[in-house]
């Protein structure tokens, strides 16, 4: 929504921010649904070994 997006930009101030950002740093501005759904659009760029388990990601290290 715009409200949500206007609240990401003023606190992270970049898209690339918002993208970097873990599920940790965007839930308190979106809530956790809105925060792993941004954390999967942008991939992985941002998240944690707990976020990735979070929104079920695969876990890199698997495929070594």
């Amino acid at each position: 929504s715009d409200l949500g997006e206007g609240k990401l930009l003023r606190n992270f101030g970049s898209l690339k921010r918002v993208a970097e950002a873990s599920v940790e740093e965007l839930k308190p501005i979106v809530g956790l649904p809105t925060a792993t759904k941004i954390v999967a659009y942008f991939g992985r760029g941002g998240q944690t070994e707990a976020d990735a388990e979070a929104v079920g990601a695969p876990d890199p290290r698997e495929d070594e």
